[in-house]
């Protein structure tokens, strides 16, 4: 099946004829001539007649207008990100295969003056920033399926070489960071070891009404316990990658809490420990478009641990451990709402109330707050997410 990309590459090169020179100086001109005997001899007929030729003069007359508007007002498809775009701003090009990258390859060494076996080239025609390396980033989809190929690029690189024309001539778009994601191309994988997944189905919930404290339905407690507590609306995303509620560890993902919907906008409690084992509750739900109460927690302590997951307060993901999950609270710890721990990978939804809180020998160490009770209700998307360094207290969001 075609890509919908590979057809915004037809459909550009359809509305380049549009612009082209034969339309505008040679086809309406022609039109217009073959059309003066027929209107001629209908003005001299019935009123039919007439009604017809005024209906095919209305008709050139409105296909005049749309090319006006289409040459003055000409729709982009190269993709590139909007200055909004919380991703990173680096663009791509996307081939429709592996041999029409290869094709645009050859032709971007040789217009630089580069060996098929790349050196760096020392000189005033050639910078340092053309080395081979630059445009030989090229990587598959990560879907085997998928013919498709990537590249980065400069934006240094002769126009002529990534202007439209070219992509109609090599057969690749320009995409933004965030689209490529989209497409599949990059996706949120931490680095782990080994993986344990546990799966749920959260029943059909009305929406909440009063904040329910969650039925834990244990006696024992294990400390510290991690707790992630949020009234939000979830919202769909017609995206192929993971959308973050929150984030909170390490960087270079050991000890690192998360709550995202995946791919399939299941609902995912994970914890990755100290050896790089993530542990993972994922729950099939349809909790979108309405306000829920939604707690999480993760605890451990030499002889047991936890995941539990509720909504409105009943518990719909539980899963416990008879040994230690291996934990560490890092000094410069990270921590995210609305996006991962870089700040790419975002949910959007709605939060009426957020807390977030480490319970430890007793003691409550406070992480984050939000009450839009204090402020009004805040919608986290790719333009707004909270972030939070450990600087030694919580954040708290409140009426100025």
């Amino acid at each position: 099946m075609k890509s919908d990309k590979y057809w915004q590459i037809v459909w550009a090169g359809t509305k380049d004829e549009f612009h082209s020179l034969w339309v505008r100086v040679i086809l309406i001109p022609v039109i217009a001539f073959l059309c003066v005997p027929l209107l001629g001899d209908l003005l001299m007929s019935s009123t039919n007649g007439k009604l017809i030729c005024f209906g095919i003069g209305l008709t050139i007359l409105i296909w005049v207008i749309i090319l006006i508007i289409i040459r003055n007002k000409p729709v982009e498809v190269d993709g590139s990100a909007s200055k909004a775009d919380s991703t990173e701003m680096k663009a791509f090009l996307v081939f429709r295969d592996k041999s029409s990258f290869d094709i645009w390859h050859k032709d971007v060494m040789f217009r630089l003056g580069m060996p098929k076996y790349g050196r760096r080239l020392a000189t005033n025609e050639i910078d340092d920033k053309y080395v081979l390396k630059q445009y030989a980033n090229w990587k598959r989809h990560l879907d085997s399926s998928d013919q498709r190929i990537r590249c980065g690029y400069d934006d240094n690189l002769s126009g002529d070489l990534i202007d439209k024309n070219a992509g109609l001539k090599y057969g690749f778009i320009k995409a933004s960071y965030r689209e490529i994601e989209e497409m599949g191309f990059i996706k949120d994988r931490p680095n782990i070891a080994d993986e344990q997944v546990y799966n749920f189905t959260i029943p059909e919930m009305a929406e909440l009404a009063n904040y329910t404290k969650p039925a834990t339905g244990r006696s024992w407690m294990v400390y510290p316990e991690y707790n992630f507590e949020f009234i939000i609306a979830i919202y769909k995303r017609a995206e192929f990658r993971n959308k973050y509620l929150v984030d909170l560890g390490s960087i270079d993902n050991k000890s690192r809490i998360s709550l995202y919907l995946d791919k399939e906008d299941y609902l995912c409690f994970r914890v990755i420990d100290e050896q790089c084992k993530a542990y993972v509750v994922k729950m099939c739900h349809n909790l979108f478009n309405k306000k829920y109460q939604v707690n999480c927690k993760f605890a451990f302590c030499p002889e047991r641990s936890y995941l539990e997951v509720y909504v409105n307060g009943t518990p719909v993901g539980i899963q416990r451990f008879n040994h230690r999950v291996p934990f560490y609270y890092y000094d410069k710890n990270m921590m995210f709402v609305g996006a991962n721990l870089d700040g790419t990978y975002c949910s959007k939804m709605t939060m009426y109330k957020g807390n977030i809180y480490v319970l430890k020998e007793n003691k409550t160490i406070p992480l984050f707050s939000f009450d839009s009770e204090n402020v009004d209700a805040m919608v986290l998307s790719d333009r707004e997410i909270v972030a939070y360094e450990d600087s030694g207290g919580p954040i708290t969001l409140s009426k100025r």
